[in-house]
């Protein structure tokens, strides 16, 4: 039967280690200690490199890890503030109802409107929600 590596190097598509008599012994590396110099110096150059280039980065950018927990903590604060402005806003607009979007002087004409008369002073806008509610027509009960 032909082997069609015959007289190649093995590794050829053959069976390894090589048919024949085996002799316990692995093939000699054929690799010499010039490639293994050069091989741990280039590891040792990237590395160098790369912790020259790594110090640089945190220098040249003043990376402290103190500012980036303050940077952290500013902006949990912020979200606070978000969050119970929201809450304040949501509770407003229950509590006014349709006159949540109007701006005080709009509120003002409706109650002139509804009751014929102005508004007297200078309420505060609680106040006057008040007004307009109390002053709005009431269904006809037919």
């Amino acid at each position: 039967m032909a082997v069609p590596c015959e007289g190649r190097a093995y590794g050829c598509g053959g069976a390894w280690p090589p048919p024949g008599p085996s002799t316990g012994a692995r093939e000699p590396s054929r690799r010499g200690p010039l490639f293994w110099v050069l091989t741990v110096g280039v590891v040792f150059l990237v590395i160098l490199f790369g912790g020259i280039v790594l110090t640089g980065y945190i220098a040249g950018n003043k990376f402290e890890p103190i500012e980036a927990l303050r940077a952290m903590v500013r902006v949990d604060k912020d979200n606070e503030i978000l969050e119970e402005d929201l809450k304040s806003l949501k509770e407003r607009e229950t509590s006014e109802g349709k006159f949540a979007g109007m701006p005080d002087d709009q509120i003002r004409e409706y109650i002139k409107t509804n009751t014929g008369r102005g508004v007297v002073g200078q309420p505060n806008r609680k106040t006057l929600v008040r007004m307009a509610q109390d002053s709005e027509p009431k269904g006809n009960a037919a």
